[in-house]
């Protein structure tokens, strides 16, 4: 894998927020099946979502009764994480309700009484958590690194970083995860990957892939980062599971997908030259002026100690 602190990985999706969380995929309801087999019931348990970004994650684990701390280092991309959740109906709650939250109740003493300290995202001068109207979790956001998260020792149930895990230091991140969760909590790690079984899924990766500026960046899936888990000490017997993903799309969709990418190129001929092509391979392979990328949700994962997920569960 690439090292990633050569690459800015906060800095780069500056001015890609919106078109990051119009393009991206959501993530499939097998997973979140699974999940609910391998956890408490929601209404029990406190999920860090660690590099949430533009918050894809966090609202579908919200919309299913989780509570989540939603942390992101990059502030753009936090806030409209922020706004997309406000506009779902949400409402706003005072700082105190994450600072005396059950499962948080010691939160004060590692980040202070003083709001500001804790670098939540601010409204109306007030950091805030968002709770749906009537159903779904509640939402904290904050502005931290996988690093250092700033939450207390032993406080989350699970520990979760989707898409994002590649760009953080790995050796100092899990460290991080180990430390904040609880006794027997589960960390896990996913990706929506390119599933180039599919043949324009092949062919689309590809052109993004030729035309990318950091051919470093894409030299392996970005889930390969996944190894530094499944190597890891404070996590044995991590393992990994698959689940079949599909995403749908219009051209228009299609090139938003492409230009969502970090890697994308900048410079308006080489942008013109790629557009062209995805047109190409879309008008070969597109049904009813439809198209589906393919993925495979690639989850590693692990607890705290060393007892065992099973993958099967039922």
């Amino acid at each position: 894998m690439f090292d990633s602190e050569k690459f800015n990985p906060v800095g780069r999706f500056d001015g890609l927020a919106s078109s990051y969380d119009r393009n991206r995929p959501i993530y499939p309801d097998s997973f979140f099946d699974w999940l609910r087999r391998n956890s408490l019931t929601p209404e029990t348990m406190m999920i860090a979502d660690i590099g949430c970004g533009t918050g894809i994650l966090t609202r579908q684990l919200v919309d299913r009764n989780y509570s989540v701390i939603a942390i992101d280092p990059n502030i753009e991309m936090l806030e409209l994480a922020r706004q997309k959740s406000k506009s779902a109906s949400n409402i706003t709650a005072p700082f105190d309700v994450l600072r005396s939250s059950p499962v948080l109740k010691d939160t004060s003493k590692k980040i202070g009484k003083n709001p500001s300290s804790s670098n939540l995202l601010e409204n109306d001068q007030s950091p805030i958590s968002t709770r749906a109207s009537n159903q779904g979790g509640a939402v904290y956001w904050l502005n931290q690194s996988a690093e250092s998260t700033c939450l207390p020792s032993n406080s989350i149930d699970i520990v979760i970083s989707a898409q994002a895990f590649h760009w953080f230091n790995p050796e100092r991140a899990l460290q991080e995860f180990s430390r904040i969760l609880k006794a027997n909590g589960l960390l896990i790690l996913l990706w929506n990957s390119a599933d180039e079984s599919d043949p324009f899924t092949a062919q689309f990766w590809k052109i993004l892939k030729d035309f990318a500026v950091e051919q470093e960046v894409v030299k392996d899936p970005h889930h390969f980062a996944g190894k530094y888990l499944l190597e890891s000490s404070l996590f044995p017997n991590a393992q990994k599971i698959a689940f079949e993903n599909w995403q749908k799309m219009d051209l228009d969709s299609l090139i938003g997908r492409a230009f969502s990418a970090s890697f994308a190129p900048k410079d308006e001929s080489l942008k013109q030259k790629m557009i062209e092509q995805f047109k190409e391979i879309y008008t070969r392979f597109q049904i009813k002026d439809q198209i589906s990328l393919k993925y495979s949700t690639d989850v590693y994962f692990s607890r705290k100690i060393g007892s065992s997920v099973d993958s099967n569960k039922n």
